[in-house]
């Protein structure tokens, strides 16, 4: 993210609730308790046309502008990763790492290929609303 600045990537990254108002495929994200887990989300999502739903534990780590999440409950077999704003002299690399699994071994030949293709786009839509937002954010203070 060129000219971006890590700290303001990072403080609308790290607000979860809001990625339905600028995700076309997230349609809520609440933030809820779940046993075992200091911060938790419940997300309810399209993926190909189908809803996934899932509740997350979220780790935050404010230093190194990182969170962790992995699903606790819900339909996927396994959903973790993280995300990550780092400075660097031009701006901001964004580092999002994703795995998971349908849970259909049977069809994981057809059906990972379409999640990944789903997720990609996803994540595509969420890195470049960063970028717009941090930008705005960015001109809104000079």
């Amino acid at each position: 993210m060129p000219g971006a600045v890590a700290e303001r990537v990072w403080s609308i990254a790290r607000k979860l609730t809001d990625y339905p108002k600028f995700m076309d495929q997230v349609l809520r994200v609440e933030a809820c308790e779940f046993e075992g887990a200091d911060s938790a989300t419940s997300w309810v999502v399209l993926l190909n046309g189908n809803e996934l739903r899932w509740i997350e534990a979220d780790e935050y780590d404010e230093n190194a502008r990182r969170m962790t999440f992995r699903q606790l409950d819900g339909d996927l077999a396994e959903w973790n990763g993280s995300f990550q704003a780092i400075s660097d002299p031009h701006g901001v690399i964004a580092k999002y790492d994703v795995n998971f699994d349908l849970g259909i071994p049977a069809l994981a030949n057809i059906l990972h290929p379409l999640g990944e293709a789903a997720i990609r786009a996803n994540c595509t839509q969420m890195l470049e609303e960063l970028e717009r937002r941090s930008r705005n954010a960015q001109q809104a203070d000079a």
